[in-house]
């Protein structure tokens, strides 16, 4: 026996057939009409009622027309004839006269068959209530609905209800008799299930629970109609592995098309082909009616017509912007074209909205979607967008012949884009021929934008290894003859050999070479100045100089400075490193500018800048997104990593450590940092720092010195200043200290102090106080960390806050000062959580943890992130009923997690609350420091977290009303029953 599926919701429709049934007891018969599109529900909801009504020991019977011989009315009567005789009496008149009437179709078969319905509904009738449900009974003919409408005559003083089911916009096929028959009836139009009800029928679809992205992407997708959403449950079982939630979105359903149009539209050829053109035409934006008639070929007034078919069957919105309800429907219309039909649309499309000032981006889409390139007189900017769209999605051969065209018909930097994205793709392939393209091209770009931009591709292309194309240097340097950029050949070899110089005869090379404007063109003069920021910088023999010499490179235009390899990825990491991330993210979104063109956000030393102004500002999740995107833009290495993905893997290790991932970070030291493969410059000081960071927190302090004192060694001898790199300034003092290298320590927080007053920046500042308490021996701690604390909070330094606050903490917990070493400790951890600081996070629990043994401590240590939100709202005297309308949940999810808190807490109730908080420290703990303010759980990729209120009711304690039981199921009285939520939402505290 198969089992019944759990109906879902539909709430109100079933109470309003509950009243239709209690009402048709005093009033008599009752007709009630349930519409809705195709797949609504409109049958399951019929069964549903039959079903409610049969528990309480009430008649159900089901008619349907979905089958050709309903189109006799003879068979719709035999079949009504047959039902009410089965719930008769095996023996009786009454059964007999209806099964001779209903297998008889003499003359005047129809009088006879009335009135034996009469009399088993009079018989029926006597002992309970008869509902008559008839599904799609628009597909009736004239006959089959005389009929039905005379048997409503006769029993009309009778406790029946009789329930037709309409599909909205489909044709009557007898529409006068129809609407005789639906005269005077209730009406309920079914609308899609709500997100929660979706989840809810999904899941018990699947057995088990749906992330609740990917059920919010179904909902979206179906609009809450359970024919689609059973049809995406069967193709998310049928996967080998999880979906993700993007992949809904291009979900293929079959039979969906048929289903869902019915025979009617799918015969209707004008209202088929608006269909499919709205599903192609909408996919990048929306479409109005005037614009849907041109795609289609159709005439505004044939057009209309079908627009109207479409939207009384609730397939399109019926608004001025016409787009199709259920975006899988889409994904099926567009499935069941040929590739030339969708060609055909694009193409149209994109010439339409180009005529009408479309947005660039809108064309381009519609282009770059078609696999045959249309040309003609198109903006570049437009098709720059579609070749960068077709090379995205892999469609090369399209978004060359796109950058071919720009190439020949523009100039200025929509040109030079073209040329180098050109270049680019065929640089994919063969690195060796793209470069000989681009110094091919050198002769053409006469432009002095489009040349550096030129120069600059060749430049990056050729970094690291100068030798091996000395060739492609010699003919470049040719082509540059007579140029602005003539020498640039030499200049760029002799930059490039500075990298293999100690920091010091760097920083003195560069700095000559900057100073020299006359010596190789004012564009090579600005990238000597850039380097020559990075390297005065970390010789640290004058911060303001090197802050000096980034600032006037950045000054100038981009493309002057990017004419050698690295010296704007130096200018930049010279301000973030000098604690001015945001004054570098302002010069990043000049390359946001369509001037200079997406290839510079896909650039691994613009991505490794972004990287570094993530860990300034103390957001390491981020930090760790851009890292690994950078590394995945270098291209492949054999042997010792170059300078730049050394430093990137420095950092990259030290962000996993933080964020308490130290076998991911082990492992990516194993793979960069062996005996063999340690570089021997100054650009591995991050990866060695990594090395010491993970020996140190292992208890491997030996080691951990050995690798401090390999630091120090290097930078000594390459004669680098003490105050070191950003992430130094954050952990060496503490590791220095940590493994007895006291002197040391002391020497490097001194180094930190000038450093940071020489740049003038407060982040820096907030650093140096610190590391001189991390390196203090007297009672100076408490006063150096406040005043670290206080200059590090106007700052978007997060992580360095944390640190200090926590740093705070533990002083004054030294100092057997509790309540306020918890209260610091507790802002340390929410700003540790929220920068995606793990370790430190744990650590600090673990203080807050060692300082007192009481089990509310404990308890509150180990309540989830939405344990803590209802604690709070309950402490502030919401009721259970408020609390759940405020968050969204019911009330017995609010039961759950109050039970699981008073349990945690070692409490029996709200009662107690006033003596479980009477530590103040305690409800400091909870609200993360700030009583009154809910923090989002974490930092997003480029912005700051928010806050929003959660009450205002005053800090005391209400009553908390007992568990309501469930309303009694009776058929007037249905309630519905929402599901509860997963009480481990947020997960625990790590303790």
């Amino acid at each position: 026996m198969t089992q019944r599926r759990s109906f879902v919701g539909r709430w109100d429709a079933r109470r309003a057939l509950a009243k239709a049934g209690q009402d048709s007891m005093s009033e008599g018969l009752v007709r009630y009409v349930v519409s809705g599109e195709a797949g609504i529900g409109r049958t399951a909801l019929l069964d549903q009622f039959v079903h409610d009504v049969e528990l309480q020991g009430g008649l159900g019977i089901r008619l349907a027309w979905g089958r050709a011989d309903h189109d006799d009315a003879t068979k719709v009567a035999g079949d009504l004839a047959k039902a009410l005789a089965a719930r008769l009496p095996g023996e009786g008149a009454h059964r007999d006269a209806l099964l001779r009437a209903g297998a008889t179709t003499d003359i005047g078969w129809e009088s006879a068959l009335v009135g034996a319905v009469r009399s088993a509904i009079d018989a029926l009738t006597d002992e309970a209530l008869v509902v008559l449900t008839v599904d799609d009974v628009h597909r009736a003919s004239s006959a089959s609905l005389e009929f039905l409408q005379r048997v409503t005559q006769v029993c009309a003083d009778r406790p029946v209800v009789l329930v037709l089911a309409v599909r909205l916009g489909e044709p009557a096929r007898a529409p006068l008799e129809l609407a005789r028959l639906l005269l005077g009836g209730r009406e309920s139009v079914l609308s899609g299930l709500t997100e929660q009800q979706a989840t809810t029928m999904l899941s018990d679809r699947l057995g088990r629970r749906l992330d609740s992205a990917l059920a919010t992407a179904c909902h979206r997708v179906t609009v809450g109609n359970p024919f689609l959403l059973d049809a995406l449950s069967t193709w998310l079982m049928a996967a080998d592995a999880l979906r993700e939630p993007a992949a809904v979105h291009e979900a293929v359903l079959p039979g969906i098309v048929e289903y869902l149009l019915g025979p009617a539209l799918c015969a209707d050829l004008h209202a088929m082909r608006l269909a499919e053109t709205i599903a192609v035409a909408g996919r990048f934006g929306s479409v109005d009616t005037a614009m849907a008639a041109h795609l289609s070929g159709l005439g505004l007034i044939d057009a209309l017509k079908a627009l109207d078919l479409l939207v009384r069957m609730r397939l399109v919105a019926d608004s001025d912007a016409v787009e199709l309800r259920h975006p899988v429907l889409r994904v099926a219309l567009t499935g069941g074209m040929t590739l030339m039909a969708r060609n055909a649309v694009h193409l149209t499309t994109a010439a339409y909205l180009h005529e009408h000032g479309a947005p660039a981006d809108m064309v381009a889409a519609h282009l770059s979607a078609s696999t045959v390139p249309q040309e003609g007189a198109w903006p570049a900017g437009v098709m720059l967008r579609a070749a960068d769209i077709a090379r995205r999605k892999g469609h090369h051969d399209t978004a060359r012949r796109y950058l071919k065209l720009v190439v020949d018909s523009a100039s200025g930097h929509e040109q030079s884009e073209a040329m180098l994205e050109l270049v680019g793709l065929r640089g994919e392939s063969d690195a060796v021929s793209g470069l000989e393209a681009v110094v091919g091209m050198l002769p053409r770009a006469r432009d002095e934008f489009v040349l550096r931009r030129l120069v600059s591709h060749i430049g990056r292309t050729l970094a690291d290894s100068v030798e091996e194309n000395q060739p492609i240097l010699d003919a470049t340097g040719a082509a540059l003859a007579g140029t602005s950029l003539r020498g640039w050949d030499r200049a760029y070899q002799t930059l490039s050999r500075v990298a293999d110089e100690p920091p010091s005869a760097a920083a003195k090379i560069t700095s000559m070479l900057a100073q020299r404007p006359q010596a190789h063109g004012g564009a090579l003069t600005t990238a000597a100045t850039g380097l020559a920021a990075l390297y005065r910088h970390v010789v640290n023999d004058d911060p303001r100089a090197a802050l000096r010499f980034a600032r006037a490179a950045l000054e100038r235009e981009i493309d002057e400075l990017d004419t050698q390899p690295l010296a704007l990825f130096a200018a930049l990491t010279v301000l973030v490193d000098s604690g001015y991330p945001a004054e570098a993210a302002t010069h990043l979104r000049r390359l946001d500018d369509e001037a200079y063109g997406p290839r510079y956000a896909r650039r691994p030393d613009v991505l490794f800048v972004r990287a570094q102004i993530a860990f300034a500002e103390g957001n390491l999740t981020a930090t760790e997104s851009e890292l690994n995107s950078a590394l995945a833009a270098l291209p492949p290495t054999s042997g010792r990593p170059g300078p730049l993905r050394t430093r990137m893997v420095g950092l990259l290790a030290l962000v996993l450590l933080g964020e308490g991932r130290t076998v991911d970070a082990e492992a990516l030291l194993r793979r960069y940092d062996g005996p063999e493969r340690r570089p021997d410059s100054w650009w591995a000081g991050n990866l060695i720092l990594a090395s010491a960071f993970l020996r140190a927190g292992d208890g491997d302090l030996h080691r951990a010195a050995v690798d401090l004192t390999e630091l120090w060694e290097r930078a000594t001898e390459m004669g680098l200043g003490l105050a070191g790199s950003a992430p130094w300034r954050i952990y060496g003092v503490g590791l220095l200290a940590q493994v007895g290298h006291t002197g040391w320590a002391r020497q490097v927080a001194d180094s930190q102090v000038r450093f940071a007053e020489d740049t003038g920046s407060p982040l820096e500042q907030g650093r140096g106080l610190r590391a001189l308490a991390q390196a203090a021996t007297d009672g100076t701690k408490e006063e150096l960390l406040r005043e670290a604390v206080a200059v590090l909070e106007p700052t978007r330094g997060q992580l360095d806050l944390a640190y200090a606050a926590g740093d705070l903490g533990r002083v004054l917990a030294q100092q057997k000062r509790r309540d306020e070493a918890v209260t610091e400790l507790a802002r340390a951890a929410r700003l540790a959580d929220q920068c995606g600081a793990t370790a430190l996070s744990v650590r600090i629990r673990q203080q807050v943890l060692a300082l007192h043994e009481h089990p509310s401590l404990r308890g509150v240590l180990s309540l989830t992130a939405r344990e803590r939100e209802i604690l709070i709202d309950a402490v502030r005297g919401m009721t259970n009923r408020k609390i759940s309308e405020f968050r969204e949940i019911t009330v017995r999810t609010v039961e759950l997690h109050l039970s699981s808190v008073y349990r945690k807490l070692g409490i029996s109730g709200r009662d107690d609350f006033p003596e479980a908080f009477r530590n103040r420290a305690l409800w400091t703990l909870i609200t993360d420091g700030q009583p009154g303010v809910r923090r989002s759980k974490s930092v997003g990729s480029r912005a700051e977290a928010g806050t929003s209120a959660v009450g205002r009711e005053p800090l005391g304690h209400g009553r908390d009303p007992r568990p309501s039981r469930r309303s009694d199921t009776r058929l007037t009285e249905l309630s519905d029953p929402r599901q509860s939520e997963d009480s481990n939402a947020g997960g625990s505290f790590p303790v």
